[in-house]
């Protein structure tokens, strides 16, 4: 097909679809294997292709030679493609392949690839450009590529949900995917904490983040009485005045919340969609919001259970404490970021008392001596079991004098808690640069020392080697 009859039958083409098959059967040979691909919500979708008994769909930017080529907008043209590391084979004895991009309205929406059995000629060559060049035009004249369907953005979503592992990452995906599957603007995420204890907001996204964070009771509970036995529902838009509202409903619109759509997402949690505006809705727009709930709940079911998971690997299971490895971790962290204050607490004769009393009731001091010790710590501020009767505490922000005063702090909670063994506080803080093994050094030096003077006591580790 020359140049002019491309033109032709592009200008009768109906749709994307259509313009890139005219591009395929253009370059089409025996030899010559034409494709089309156009950006669809991240990935590099095939919209045409001939001469393949299988294709590569799915391209995200970067990912093979069709993916550089999109995300550079530079023409690739490879006259052996062995030599190409990018290079993802869909057809056996490929030699020569270019691929050049689509450009249409300022910016690049795709690519026209050829693939042939051996080095192409510069006809060839000039032939892609100029079906590129031509497809472009087409596409602007169009007025740019064709919008994703709803139902196409949320597959998209639900491939990014499922993807995610932790709850705030899965809550924000829920809310970024109810947006753009719908006319709405804005999202909440309501949760129930407990059988006995009511819904309250998780997450918020939009410009009325803030309306629906700050929503009243009576509104709250006006959206979770519209989910009961499983029920969805949306607000009608042009209703009039006269139109019957829930008092509790009506509050959100008299805030700006004007439309709303809402709907359960297992027994839980609830999905709040909103606008500023009128905006019309339909079963449609509740369908796709629906399905988009189910695929949400089996992930949030997901995401609990690895934050599950997490919590307990980084835990100890008697006092629910970070363990060592958690300390460790997060001590690094603490010395890398800025001031941290280090203690290290020791319980005074525990063995001799677990020995004597048995393993029930050395755990029952184990636990008691954790409470006291977690109440005397300020909000920010971490404690572990890093053994089996000794504890650290992490301070951030905290210089020598001020760790002194929170070891005596919390010397004295525990003290005041009549737990039966009295313990023994090492406190350091780290200086500018110092490594985690010093500070540690020094807060176990510390509390040698106050071992070393009878136990029951505390000592600052101060930088210079004294105490």
């Amino acid at each position: 097909m020359a140049g002019d009859d491309l033109q032709l039958v592009l200008a009768r083409s109906a749709d994307l679809r259509a313009a890139s098959r005219a591009v395929v059967e253009h370059l089409a040979s025996a030899e010559l294997r034409p494709s089309v691909y156009i950006e669809r919500g991240g990935r590099l979708r095939c919209q045409a292709l001939l001469g393949y008994r299988h294709l590569l769909d799915g391209f995200p930017p970067w990912t093979g030679v069709i993916g550089r080529t999109f995300a550079t907008e530079t023409p690739t043209i490879l006259q052996d493609v062995r030599e190409d590391e990018s290079y993802l084979q869909a057809h056996e004895g490929t030699l020569g392949e270019v691929c050049i991009p689509v450009r249409a309205g300022g910016r690049t929406v795709g690519v026209v690839n050829l693939e042939a059995p051996r080095p192409m000629t510069d006809p060839e060559l000039a032939s892609v450009h100029h079906a590129a060049r031509a497809l472009g035009a087409w596409i602007t004249k169009a007025g740019g590529v064709p919008p994703e369907s709803a139902s196409a953005r949320l597959v998209r979503h639900s491939i990014a949900l499922a993807g995610e592992q932790d709850l705030p990452s899965v809550g924000g995906a829920i809310l970024a995917a109810a947006i753009d599957v719908t006319p709405l603007n804005s999202a909440m995420l309501l949760v129930r904490a407990s059988l006995r204890d009511g819904f309250a907001p998780e997450a918020v996204s939009g410009p009325l983040a803030a309306v629906l964070r700050h929503a009243p009771d009576e509104s709250i509970s006006a959206l979770v009485a519209f989910t009961r036995d499983g029920c969805s529902a949306y607000t009608v838009a042009g209703a009039g005045e006269g139109a019957a509202i829930d008092p509790g409903v009506e509050a959100l619109r008299q805030a700006g919340a004007v439309s709303l759509a809402v709907l359960p997402i297992g027994q839980d949690r609830i999905l709040v969609v909103a606008s500023d505006e009128d905006t019309s809705l339909d079963t449609g727009h509740l369908e796709l919001l629906e399905l988009l709930a189910a695929h949400a709940a089996a992930c949030l079911r997901t995401a609990v259970s690895v934050h599950r998971l997490r919590a307990k690997a980084a835990s100890d299971p008697l006092t629910g404490l970070g363990h060592h490895g958690t300390f460790h971790t997060e001590l690094a962290e603490a010395c890398a970021t800025g001031a941290v204050g280090v203690l290290m607490v020791d319980i005074d004769d525990f063995k001799a008392y677990n020995d004597l009393y048995g393993h029930p009731e050395g755990d029952r001091v184990l636990c008691s001596t954790a409470v006291a010790l977690a109440g005397g710590l300020r909000a920010g501020d971490s404690l572990y079991r890093v053994g089996g009767d000794e504890f650290a505490a992490l301070l951030p922000g905290v210089e020598s004098e001020s760790a002194l005063e929170i070891a005596r702090r919390l010397h004295g909670c525990v003290e005041a808690s009549g737990t039966t063994l009295t313990v023994s506080i090492g406190a350091a803080a780290a200086a500018p640069g110092e490594t985690t093994d010093s500070v540690l050094r020094r807060a176990d030096r510390a509390l040698y020392a106050v071992k070393k003077e009878g136990r029951d006591g505390v000592a600052l580790a101060r930088r210079g080697g004294r105490t």
